[in-house]
């Protein structure tokens, strides 16, 4: 067992996922899962990566709740080895306020949410080619989520945000 091999499952399990066969994606990611944490030990940002494909698979197949442990052990781990400015530390916390969001805990969604979107804004800034995408994600997801707890005036504000990321995407042509 090492390294390469977990990465290699990883990669099969990402194929198999994008193939359709959930089932298979499942336990390639698992047996990868398995190896990381053996190999590399648990604060490792392969290990990381792997809980969030696994979360990925588990929203999936329709088990939020599932998912939202992957989710939360995936950011708790980036944070731990990359730090909690890390990119991926930001889209791990985002993917856990979509999570709280799936399973209806829609104040805590927006609290993972907005601070995803404000460390994101920190971490890469408005220039970055990945953060309009994470971004718009966001935004929206707030606007749902504070749609929910009847927030309506500050969830269109964030839909409005979205309004104008879009917008400044196709060059404003499409008003």
């Amino acid at each position: 067992m090492n390294k390469e091999v977990a990465t290699c499952f990883s990669y099969i399990g990402n194929i198999m996922y994008y193939a359709g066969d959930i089932e298979q994606a499942l336990l390639h990611h698992h047996k990868a899962l398995l190896i990381s944490r053996r190999v590399l030990g648990y604060d490792n940002s392969l290990t990381s990566h792997v809980h969030q494909h696994m979360g990925l698979i588990c929203h999936t197949l329709g088990r939020n709740d599932i998912a939202l442990e992957h989710f939360k052990r995936a950011y708790y781990l980036m944070r731990l080895s990359a730090g909690f400015n890390h990119p991926e530390a930001c889209i791990s916390l985002a993917n856990v306020g979509m999570m709280y969001q799936e399973t209806g805990d829609h104040a805590r969604a927006v609290k993972c949410l907005k601070q995803a979107l404000q460390h994101s804004e920190k971490m890469l800034g408005h220039n970055h080619p990945h953060f309009n995408q994470q971004f718009i994600a966001c935004c929206y997801a707030l606007s749902i989520s504070l749609s929910q707890l009847a927030d309506f005036k500050e969830a269109v504000v964030y839909q409005k945000k979205v309004y104008e990321a879009q917008r400044a995407i196709s060059g404003g042509n499409d008003a």
